[in-house]
């Protein structure tokens, strides 16, 4: 794990938090193996073709060869049909897995900062051992962001964990419908970077908005594109009169300032979390032995 220097990952006593990227890489939203489709703004993306290239590159983890008569040739840090000699295709990094065991004093860790944890094409092993250390360890905050919430449906979310949305344009906002429907306790949305009037012709706001715990404002770097300041007021005029705390990047060099606010779950202290198989029974329960997924034809 390392420190980091994204603004709103905070501990709880207001120091620096920390990332965890035991999963990294992505293929961009509706990206497979053979064809990816990343985002052109995504700094990650530009870190795993630059100075950590060598280092992803050599994360391929054994060698195997299946019974195939073609011989495939499989490694097993690297998703099924992934590209080994893409930095950026989805790896695992197994001996990272014990980081946040170490830290003794509460803290908040920001899962796969390099990568998209909840894309389609990562193993449901990589993500249910994601989470079950989440569960073990109820003195942290974890944090999620996705593009991908769908795929959240299939999985119990401690109450430990926070899930987010990237809301980049209006054209985003069906991810926030979907949000709505996982079971993490604490939902936000990110609009970094916020590229046009994520509510233009969303008025009244839609009625998903009123499940958000907490909404993040950012701009584009490299290059460098400042929202409109409209845009920004409408989200912050709209998270108000929801009574949602709101939290602005430095980058948006928003006049008075930048607007530093957390959901109040960051500093309350919490009881024992449950068990991801404790959570997963509690739901089915409820559900009358059925799984809440929504399902996307």
């Amino acid at each position: 794990m390392n420190r980091t220097k994204i603004e709103w990952v905070k501990n709880p006593d207001g120091s620096p938090g920390w990332t965890w990227n035991k999963v990294t890489g992505c293929l961009g939203p509706n990206g497979t193996p053979s064809k990816p489709r990343r985002c052109l703004y995504c700094f990650a993306h530009r870190l795993a073709r630059g100075r950590l290239k060598k280092l992803y590159l050599s994360n391929i983890g054994c060698s195997l060869i299946d019974g195939s008569p073609h011989h495939i040739r499989l490694y097993t840090n690297v998703i099924p049909d992934g590209d080994p000699n893409d930095p950026f295709t989805p790896r695992h990094w197994p001996d990272r897995a014990t980081g946040p065991y170490r830290r003794k004093t509460p803290s908040t860790i920001f899962i796969s900062s390099m990568g998209e944890l909840l894309g389609d094409y990562i193993p449901e092993d990589w993500i249910k051992n994601t989470l079950d250390t989440c569960a073990e360890l109820p003195q942290h905050t974890f944090q999620i962001l996705t593009k991908n919430p769908k795929r959240a449906l299939y999985f119990a979310f401690p109450d430990n964990v926070w899930l987010g949305v990237t809301v980049t344009s209006r054209s985003d906002w069906f991810r926030v419908g979907i949000l709505r429907y996982s079971h993490a306790k604490i939902k936000f949305i990110s609009f970094e970077p916020l590229l046009d009037d994520a509510f233009a012709r969303l008025s009244p706001p839609p009625s998903d908005f009123s499940i958000i715990d907490w909404v993040i404002i950012g701009a584009q770097t490299q290059p460098t594109l400042i929202p409109k300041a409209q845009w920004v007021y409408r989200i912050i005029d709209t998270a108000r009169q929801a009574g949602i705390p709101v939290f602005l990047k430095n980058n948006l060099h928003w006049p008075g300032g930048p607007i530093r606010e957390f959901p109040p779950e960051l500093t309350r202290p919490r009881g024992k979390v449950e068990t991801n198989s404790q959570i997963s029974r509690r739901i089915l329960s409820k559900s009358g032995g059925q799984p809440h997924v929504l399902v996307h034809k």
